[in-house]
């Protein structure tokens, strides 16, 4: 029997960090797939349920018109995350990962969204990590259908 229930789906990028985790550590579940279009997540049934509200939700950006873009705040980001990027880059050349010589939780935080970096030792890092059986795993039920939800 699974000792942990999972609500929503694996190509979420918050559930698919919380699936490497748990597969990362072979912590039995079961994954009950949620639409985020529909907006299922965020049924009272569903909202009770969670232990944990999602941190992460407050750091996507609203959606925005094209024309209202700012190509200078545009600027101001890539700025940022090449900032960033120069830190992990020297890092990940005195180590085999974020935080040492093991893979960490700092590192599975990274793995939905780091395939597009560039960066040799970035790079190098994000082959380590992506290769692990825990997010192979996770990216096979991200290619699974999910079934019809009845309501």
């Amino acid at each position: 029997m699974a000792s942990v229930t999972v609500l929503g789906s694996p190509a979420c990028t918050d559930v698919a960090r919380v699936l490497a985790c748990l597969f990362e550590n072979e912590v039995g579940f079961q994954l009950v797939r949620l639409d985020n279009f529909k907006g299922e997540r965020k049924l009272p049934e569903f909202l009770k349920l969670q232990v944990i509200r999602s941190f992460s939700s407050t750091w996507h950006a609203p959606l925005i018109d094209e024309h209202d873009v700012d190509p200078e705040e545009i600027a101001r980001q890539i700025e940022k995350l090449s900032d960033v990027l120069d830190l992990y880059e020297k890092r990940l050349a005195s180590s085999e990962y974020l935080a040492g010589d093991k893979f960490t939780l700092a590192d599975l935080t990274h793995l939905p969204n780091s395939h597009y970096l560039s960066k040799a030792n970035v790079y190098r890092w994000w082959e380590a990590i992506s290769s692990r059986e825990s997010w192979r795993m996770v990216l096979q039920l991200q290619e699974e259908r999910p079934a019809l939800l009845e309501k």
